[in-house]
C-alpha cells in the first residue's frame, strides 16, 4: 500500500484544464482506464464487512470538487481504483477454473516461488484500495470551509465534532497510511535532498505513540519547507484521533509526540 499509494501522482504535476464539462467527472477517467472492478461494486464474503470508509458518491463529489476548484485530479482516487481493478483482473486470470471455496490455489511463480491465492484476497484488495482512494481526501476543520464543502455535497468531511475523525480502532490501515503520509519529511523540503533531510530527522515508535524528532538546524536550512511539514504534524489532531505535544529534548534537538487515542 505504501509503495503504491502515490502511483497516479504524475496526474497532478500541472494544472488540469478540461475541455468539456464531463471531463471533470470521475466516470470519464474510469472509462478511459477501462476500470471494470471497483471497491464499491465488490461484494465481501461477510456482507456486513465495512471495507469502504466513504461512499462512492462522496468520492465522486470530492473528485469533481478537486477538478472544479483546484484544477487538479486527485491522484489517490485514480490510484485506488486502478489498484483494485488490476488486482482483481490478475486474481481472476490466475484462479480461473479453480474453486477457492474448497481450497486455496497454489501455482509456481518466478524463481521457483509458490504463489497462493485465497478467496479472501478480493476483500483484502478492496480494503487496501479504499485506503489509497481516501488517503488524500481532505476534511474541513476550519468553519470558513464549511459552506464550500456543503456546496459540493461533502458534508461527511466537515469536522463539526470528533465523531468524523480518522480512527486507528475503526480503520487501522487508513489511519496509518494517512498518518505516515503526513509525517514523512522528504517531500516537504523542496530545497533539500532526501539525504540532507533524513540525516536530521528521526522517528521513534511504540505501541500507542510515534515521536518525530529533528535537528534544530533543519528549520534554518529550509524555513518554508519546515513550516509546511511542522504545521501538518501539529494539525493532525484536527482530523485524526490523536493528541499532539511538543517535547524539547535539548537546545539542538526538538520533538513532537503523536499519541493514538482510543487504540
Amino acid at each position: 500500500t505504501c509503495l503504491y499509494h502515490d502511483i497516479a501522482s504524475c496526474l497532478e504535476k500541472k494544472e488540469y484544464k478540461p475541455k468539456m464539462e464531463h471531463q471533470k467527472h470521475l466516470e470519464y477517467y474510469l472509462g478511459k482506464l477501462n476500470i471494470k472492478f471497483t471497491p464499491y461494486n465488490h461484494h465481501p464474503i461477510n456482507p456486513g464487512a465495512m471495507l469502504n470508509y466513504y461512499s462512492e458518491e462522496l468520492i465522486k463529489n470530492y473528485f469533481f470538487y478537486k477538478v472544479n476548484v483546484f484544477k487538479t485530479i486527485d491522484h489517490g482516487i485514480i490510484g485506488g481504483y486502478l489498484l483494485f481493478d488490476r488486482l482483481m483482473k490478475s486474481f481472476i486470470t490466475n484462479t480461473e477454473g479453480h474453486d477457492l471455496n474448497w481450497d486455496d490455489y497454489r501455482r509456481m511463480g518466478a524463481h521457483g516461488r509458490v504463489l497462493r491465492w485465497h478467496k479472501e484476497h478480493p476483500d483484502h484488495f478492496a480494503y487496501v484500495a479504499d485506503a489509497v482512494i481516501c488517503h488524500n481526501v481532505w476534511t474541513a476543520s476550519n468553519p470558513q470551509d464549511y459552506s464550500r464543502y456543503e456546496k459540493y455535497g461533502l458534508d461527511p468531511l466537515i469536522m463539526r465534532n470528533g465523531n468524523e475523525k480518522v480512527s486507528l480502532e475503526k480503520f487501522p490501515l487508513h489511519f496509518m497510511l494517512q498518518l505516515l503520509d503526513t509525517i514523512e519529511p522528504t517531500k516537504r523540503f523542496p530545497n533539500l535532498s532526501a539525504k540532507e533531510v533524513l540525516q536530521r530527522v528521526y522517528i521513534n515508535y511504540r505501541e500507542d505513540a510515534i515521536t518525530v524528532g529533528w535537528d534544530a538546524n533543519l528549520e534554518q536550512m529550509d524555513r518554508q519547507g519546515f513550516g509546511k511539514w511542522h504545521d501538518g504534524i501539529k494539525e493532525l489532531g484536527d482530523w485524526m484521533c490523536v493528541s499532539v505535544s511538543d517535547d524539547q529534548q535539548a537546545d539542538s534537538i526538538k520533538e513532537i509526540t503523536i499519541r493514538f487515542l482510543g487504540a
